[in-house]
């Protein structure tokens, strides 16, 4: 008799177990929301604007983040390029960066944040 006790023993602790895994769902991809209960912010928007005109004007990343006096780093003006979303002052300083390497390059046109970036 104290044999089938334990053997019924083993079978809830293997039932726990299963039950366990059934409670985290980490798919990720479905009703998601940030720490506060508001949707999660959409962070990968596509390529941007910018994208084409520094195509069109042959510019590589390089080319914009030395033009800025500091703060730019390569790795956002990628982030501005492929639409991973960057902060407002940061759309700024690159579009200022890209405005003054078409001047220094006597290329007349002159772009703003909203014509770089449709976020």
């Amino acid at each position: 008799m104290m044999e089938d006790n334990e053997d019924l023993g083993k079978e809830n602790d293997e039932d726990e177990l299963e039950l366990d895994t059934d409670l985290h769902d980490d798919d990720g991809d479905e009703g998601e929301e940030s720490s506060d209960g508001s949707p999660a912010v959409e962070r990968n928007l596509g390529t941007q604007p910018i994208d084409a005109v520094m195509e069109k004007h042959g510019l590589k990343n390089h080319d914009v983040m030395q033009m800025n006096r500091g703060g730019l780093t390569h790795k956002i003006v990628q982030k501005a390029r492929k639409g991973r979303r960057i902060k407002p002052n940061m759309k700024v300083r690159v579009t200022e960066a890209l405005n003054a390497v078409l001047k220094q390059k006597g290329i007349e046109e002159k772009y703003g944040v909203g014509q770089l970036f449709n976020y």
